[in-house]
């Protein structure tokens, strides 16, 4: 309800340069299948190191109360991993290479050396929750939930999920 209208003024500017927009929560996303991205959405500096948000983007962005973040701010090519909120989008949606291999070295863990040490492994090398001052779920409630997760991404017939 909050951005409903920034939404609609977005919608209306992609559609205005051929390009389409979703927004995840706070990550607004502009795509366009062919020709050069529009200039007035956003551009890369002259080094190519940054991207800045063009005038008309950031125009609705801030009159709508919000503030672009910089570091925030991605334009991929169609040769680039285009991710958007943890999701690769290029051609299909999928998870990173690395996700997957993160799951199955956690599965492997817990058959190889049973839940208690599996879990101890991934509280040392991969939890984030801890640095962040929160809770880790139980183990096999976190491997679930990443199962489930990439179900829902690729599909139950997908044979990395199957494999899985």
């Amino acid at each position: 309800m909050i951005c409903a209208r920034m939404d609609r003024e977005l919608l209306g500017l992609a559609k205005k340069h051929h390009c389409v927009y979703t927004r995840y929560a706070d990550d607004l996303t502009f795509s366009k299948k062919s020709g050069a991205f529009p200039t007035e959405l956003a551009r890369r500096d002259e080094d190519d190191s940054r991207t800045i948000l063009g005038q008309e983007l950031r125009a609705i962005i801030e009159s709508n109360g919000f503030r672009p973040h910089p570091g925030k701010v991605w334009l991929f090519n169609r040769q680039a991993r285009q991710v958007v909120t943890g999701l690769v989008v290029n051609a299909k949606r999928n998870v990173r290479r690395e996700w997957v291999r993160q799951l199955r070295a956690m599965i492997h863990a817990w058959k190889a050396h049973g839940l208690e040490k599996a879990e101890a492994e991934y509280l040392a090398k991969y939890c984030r929750c801890q640095k962040q001052g929160d809770e880790p779920g139980p183990y096999a409630q976190v491997v679930r939930g990443k199962m489930e997760f990439l179900k829902m991404v690729k599909g139950f017939t997908d044979p990395v999920y199957r494999g899985l």
